[in-house]
């Protein structure tokens, strides 16, 4: 047991530790329950640390101060972010009527404004972090696959 813990925190600590907790903060189905209150950074103040960090990398460009008023709604489920319950338990009925796994951006795009449907700062960077994948397995499995194809005997 120890080894296993050993060897997952060794992961961890080369991992981009800042966009994995950002993307589980950013899904609308966990946002901060799997964290511990105790977490220092689990306040809104932290969360924009973290965010704007992020936004900095991905867009070269200081975060918008839009970000930070979004984020402290859709934290505490405020304004805009008041119906995200609901969203969230329809679209999750929707999903287990058809058997699949709710996709967290489903979420983002039932709040999508009809009026003016450009993508606010926070959609922005959900966008990004979600369609990071949580593990290496799928590449692993292509470099597999390419592996059994390029050999030396076919080329």
């Amino acid at each position: 047991m120890r080894a296993t813990l050993k060897s997952i925190e060794k992961c961890w600590e080369k991992s981009d530790q800042d966009i994995f907790i950002a993307a589980v903060i950013l899904n609308p189905l966990y946002k901060a329950s799997p964290f511990s209150s105790s977490v220092e950074f689990m306040t809104a103040a932290g969360v924009w640390e973290l965010c704007s960090r992020l936004w900095m990398r991905f867009y070269k460009e200081e975060a918008p101060i839009q970000l930070y008023r979004e984020l402290v709604s859709y934290l505490s489920n405020q304004d805009r972010y008041e119906k995200l319950p609901d969203h969230i338990w329809r679209e999750t009925a929707l999903a287990a009527s058809e058997n699949k796994s709710v996709d967290p951006m489903s979420i983002y795009i039932a709040m999508t404004n009809l009026v003016n449907p450009l993508p606010t700062p926070l959609e922005c960077l959900a966008r990004h972090l979600l369609t990071v994948s949580a593990n290496s397995a799928s590449c692993e499995r292509l470099f597999s696959a390419f592996g059994l194809i390029l050999t030396q005997l076919r080329s």
